[in-house]
C-alpha cells in the first residue's frame, strides 16, 4: 500500500513541481524538485499506511486474536468504530 502510493505520488509531484517551476528552473533546481516531490509523496503514502498499521497493532496486542486476516480486521474496526477510527490513529 505504502510503496504503491509513494511511487505514484512521487511521479505526480515531480511533474507538478517541475511544471510550476517552469522549464528553465526545473533543470536548474532538479534536485530540489525531486526532494520536494519525494517528501510530499512520503507524507501521503504514510497516511495510506495507517489502516494497515491500525489492524496490525490490534492483531498483535489483542487476545483472543482480534482477527484472522487484514481484511477481516479492517472490516471489524469499521463495524465497531466506523471509518473515523483510522483518522483518530493519525494523531
Amino acid at each position: 500500500m505504502q510503496g504503491a502510493a509513494k511511487y505514484g505520488f512521487y511521479e505526480y509531484f515531480k511533474k507538478t513541481y517541475a511544471d510550476m517551476a517552469g522549464p528553465e528552473n526545473a533543470v536548474k533546481y532538479k534536485s530540489l524538485i525531486f526532494l520536494a516531490g519525494s517528501a510530499s509523496a512520503e507524507f501521503l503514502a504514510d497516511i495510506a499506511l495507517v489502516p494497515m498499521e491500525t489492524v496490525k497493532v490490534r492483531m498483535q496486542t489483542t487476545f483472543p486474536p482480534f482477527a484472522n486476516s487484514a481484511v477481516s480486521g479492517i472490516n471489524k474496526v469499521v463495524a465497531a468504530e466506523g471509518v473515523g477510527a483510522y483518522v483518530n490513529d493519525l494523531g
